[in-house]
């Protein structure tokens, strides 16, 4: 990972911190929950959790007992975590600022995605005790709900973009690109010395509200710039033309059913 690239990441996460908590997490904890249940986290583990964000993982660690460091590159996320009383660490996961063999689990929840796995699993590897377990859990293919709020803001995103939001647009070229399915991981895990490497494509099902399911999907600063770029007719058109489709795949009880498909990996060091 270059460093500008650190750099655009760290700003972009930074970007998010202030609403992340309140708007991304909610949607986050279900998928948290399901990774450290496959984690297989127990009472006493030493917990290092990587790209912590704001810490639904921590969180749903802590609840298990363990002992949990909360390591991400931005601070301001560390500083609108809302978990009590874990350690709280500013670091690249690349160069992880532990000691070798201090670590009983390390989290990695939606984060990978962000890097380089060449260069994070061997010092992942390097963090874990021997016999202990990383666990993963990374976005599979794009979900319906998810593919429908994407549409939605394309159809109504500005063609010329203004050079504020021209950058926003800008595709960051992430090693993490090169990876196009599971098997490429666990490949990687292995040429790494990860043994008993156990993987589990999952569908979850999420119930969450509309207003909840908008204020996740529109809280990332990309979506946010898009929208800010529309005159006010446009914007007041594409978040009514969102709310009714999403209304509309609602449940009797009025809840949406989030299905996100999941990739969920377990590797021993």
């Amino acid at each position: 990972m270059t460093p500008a690239l650190l750099a655009r990441l760290n700003a972009y996460y930074s970007a998010s911190a202030a609403r992340y908590r309140e708007a991304i997490q909610p949607a986050y904890e279900p998928i948290s929950e399901a990774l450290v249940n496959f984690a297989e986290i127990q009472r006493g583990d030493s917990v290092l959790d990587i790209g912590a964000g704001t810490g639904a993982a921590s969180q749903a660690a802590k609840a298990r007992d363990a002992h949990v460091v909360a390591l991400d590159l931005a601070h301001a996320m560390l500083t609108q975590a809302s978990y009590p009383s874990s350690a709280r660490v500013q670091a690249d996961y690349h160069h992880l600022p532990l000691r070798r063999a201090s670590a009983d689990v390390i989290l990695a929840a939606l984060a990978f995605n962000s890097g380089d796995p060449s260069a994070a699993f061997p010092e992942v590897r390097r963090v874990l005790r021997p016999g202990g377990r990383m666990a993963l859990a990374e976005w599979g293919t794009a979900d319906d709900l998810s593919e429908l709020v994407s549409d939605t803001v394309i159809l109504y995103s500005v063609d010329e973009p203004p050079d504020w939001l021209a950058p926003f647009r800008d595709p960051l070229d992430l090693p993490w690109d090169r990876y196009d399915t599971s098997d490429d991981i666990v490949e990687e895990l292995e040429r790494r010395g990860f043994q008993r490497i156990e993987r589990s494509l999952e569908t979850l099902s999420i119930p969450i509200t509309v207003e909840a399911f908008m204020r996740y999907k529109l809280a990332w600063p990309i979506r946010d710039a898009e929208l800010a770029a529309m005159d006010e007719e446009a914007r007041q058109l594409c978040l009514s033309d969102l709310r009714e489709n999403l209304l509309a795949a609602t449940t009797e009880e009025g809840l949406l059913r989030w299905q996100p498909n999941l990739v969920f990996v377990r590797a021993t060091a």
